[in-house]
């Protein structure tokens, strides 16, 4: 789910259309991959090597969460166009995780799509380890997932409703930078991208639980600088 506040449930699998990849006459073939699978699916070209784009390995790697749609899927498109190869993630289940990755391979992009509930710890460390194996990196991590969010007074709103908005904006965030940051450390680069709101800012009626969590996030945003700055290199 994105910052659309779409969603999606069903069984953890990923889809993937990366540009470089043996073609073979538009079959695909499901491969296990850790905790998830992934579905390749070549585009419906004669049984040959496909030498018109870069190798995967040559390219920057970023995670978009919540990119099946909406900003996400704007952002990944947006990364995939700067060369960067796109790992497209969403809920289990969101079939919109096909359609963006195979967009972007359409035009000439590498993308693989990830299935992850990135507010769960365990699916996490598998996501970013499945990422690892397949697009053998994270560089940059998008943070845009997010669950549908409350409108109502601020008596109206239950404390599980602040929880699970916190989940998205500060639980999330913190089970993702934990997860990627090794690999960042190990190859002295990385980028870590909050997604900001006015409405963290400048909040509407009806909209607490929101905003108090995206201030939060801001919050998080503001100290990991301080703390990560001597790992990572600028």
């Amino acid at each position: 789910m994105g910052e659309d506040g779409s969603a999606g449930a069903g069984p953890r699998r990923a889809f993937s259309a990366p540009a470089c990849r043996w073609r073979d006459r538009g079959r695909s073939r499901v491969v296990a991959d850790g905790p998830a699978q992934r579905r390749s699916t070549a585009g419906v070209l004669s049984g040959r090597w496909d030498d018109r784009c870069i190798a995967v390995t040559h390219r920057r790697v970023a995670l978009v969460t919540g990119s099946s749609r909406g900003l996400g899927a704007a952002i990944a498109r947006r990364l995939a166009l700067d060369d960067f190869a796109v790992a497209v993630n969403s809920s289990p289940g969101d079939e919109q995780v096909a359609a963006v990755s195979r967009s972007i391979g359409v035009d000439g992009g590498v993308a693989e799509g990830f299935f992850a509930d990135v507010t769960d710890e365990d699916q996490v460390a598998g996501l970013v380890a499945a990422i690892t194996s397949s697009l053998r990196r994270s560089d940059v991590l998008v943070l845009n997932a997010t669950s549908p969010q409350p409108e109502a007074s601020l008596a109206e709103v239950a404390w599980a409703d602040h929880l699970a908005q916190l989940g998205y904006f500060v639980k999330s965030p913190v089970l993702l930078g934990r997860a990627v940051l090794p690999g960042m450390q190990a190859r002295r680069y990385g980028r870590i991208v909050h997604i900001d709101s006015e409405v963290a800012h400048r909040p509407p009626p009806g909209r607490s639980a929101y905003a108090t969590a995206k201030s939060a996030q801001i919050g998080l945003t503001a100290a990991g600088p301080a703390n990560w700055r001597r790992s990572v290199s600028p």
